[in-house]
């Protein structure tokens, strides 16, 4: 026995009848406006792709997210290596740990990582500064590399809105200033921590 077919509801049917004829007009529209090079206005082209804008929005949307995600997991990843990479006794390797640190940083701006994940960052990136400062330095030379370097990672830190890890180089600049003897070293960490105390120039 061939089943009967249900007849759609007359409201129904000149709905969809209604909807597949403005799509229909959508995609003459998109075609003829902005996937061609045809002769149009541009309040006409601007039209057509604010409606590919509102009809793609969700998809769009969902990758950004997505996008977002995908790089706020490989920044936790790599400034936990750089963290472990700062753990050493070798000036040189801590000199190479705080330049990856500012790369990292000046590359991903606090602002453009997901909120959930900024704050493992910053703790990462505040146990980083707290290796490189501990970096054995008996030398005045290598004392004074350590502070610069210090110096240069809360820079790009305070500029990148990475608030807590601008917050680690200060009190890792005082107490460098406490302990050493040297006056110019002494003078260099102070005044980097009144530059870094200052609210970032916008």
């Amino acid at each position: 026995m061939t089943p009967r077919l249900e007849s759609p509801e007359p409201g129904k049917f000149a709905q969809n009848i209604g909807l597949s004829g403005l799509l229909g007009i959508a995609a003459a529209g998109i075609s003829a406006y902005v996937l061609t090079d045809a002769t149009h206005t541009d309040a006409v082209r601007l039209l057509f792709l604010a409606l590919i804008s509102g009809l793609a929005f969700p998809a769009v949307l969902t990758s950004a997210m997505d996008t977002k995600g995908q790089q706020t997991s490989r920044l936790q990843q790599e400034v936990l290596r750089i963290t472990d990479n700062a753990t050493t006794p070798d000036i040189g390797e801590t000199a190479k740990a705080a330049k990856e640190l500012r790369l990292v940083l000046a590359q991903n701006p606090a602002e453009s990582v997901k909120p959930d994940g900024q704050g493992v960052i910053d703790t990462m990136a505040q146990q980083a500064v707290n290796n490189i400062a501990q970096t054995p330095a008996t030398k005045i030379a290598e004392q004074r590399q350590v502070v610069e370097e210090l110096k240069e990672v809360g820079t790009v830190a305070q500029n990148t809105g990475w608030d807590k890890t601008t917050q680690a180089v200060i009190d890792q600049l005082k107490i460098l200033g406490e302990k050493t003897d040297n006056d110019a070293l002494k003078a260099s960490a102070a005044q980097a921590v009144e530059r870094l105390s200052e609210p970032a120039k916008p």
